[in-house]
């Protein structure tokens, strides 16, 4: 099931990214003062925090792949806790490391500032939505068999439960912030 994840990135990234450029190019072009050194510095925090992110919710994902794989099949899962706690570590750093530096640079009256978080956020909206709409389904599915046909017949649901388990909630989380993004540009334009 954690094939859904880089199968994804790689179809999404790109062509979010593009969009994103596109807009920001097209949306500056009017600008007086064109798009600077801050601009570009605001785009490479939002993006490395974004990919910090997956990067961590992956990891965390194995991590419980592996938990529920001892709860459902009990076999020796020492390489994915090494690689699970390598990427949910490594995300945290680097995520941690780069909301601290997007702070200390960020200025939150300029336009440039609010449109990038935007895009942020309906990014990592779409890539948690997604995930979360074909993990969820596959977890349910995957549970179902286990317990009605039983273990013996059927694979342990391990891997679409943890994507779920990880996707859902992040999914939520998103939701709540693009919604509260959405109230807040809401009151600005009043």
């Amino acid at each position: 099931m954690f094939w859904i994840w880089p199968s994804l990135l790689g179809f999404l990234i790109p062509i979010l990214i593009i969009g994103a450029v596109v807009y920001l190019i097209v949306r500056r072009r009017d600008a007086e003062d064109g798009f600077g050194l801050y601009d570009l510095m605001m785009c490479y925090f939002y993006f490395v925090i974004g990919a910090s992110v997956i990067i961590l919710t992956v990891g965390i994902a194995i991590l419980l792949y592996v938990a529920f794989h001892q709860a459902f099949d009990g076999g020796n899962m020492d390489d994915n806790i090494a690689l699970g706690l390598t990427l949910a570590g490594t995300g945290a750093v680097i995520c941690i490391l780069h909301v601290f530096g997007k702070m200390a640079l960020e200025k939150k009256d300029r336009n440039i500032t609010r449109t990038l978080k935007r895009i942020y956020l309906f990014f990592m909206l779409t890539i948690f939505s997604i995930t979360g709409i074909v993990a969820l389904p596959v977890a349910i599915y995957a549970l179902a068999h286990y317990y009605i046909e039983g273990s013996s017949h059927w694979d342990d649901p391990s891997a679409p439960l943890a994507t779920a388990v990880v996707a859902v909630p992040m999914w939520i989380y998103y939701l709540m912030r693009v919604m509260r993004e959405t109230r807040a540009k809401k009151k600005e334009v009043q």
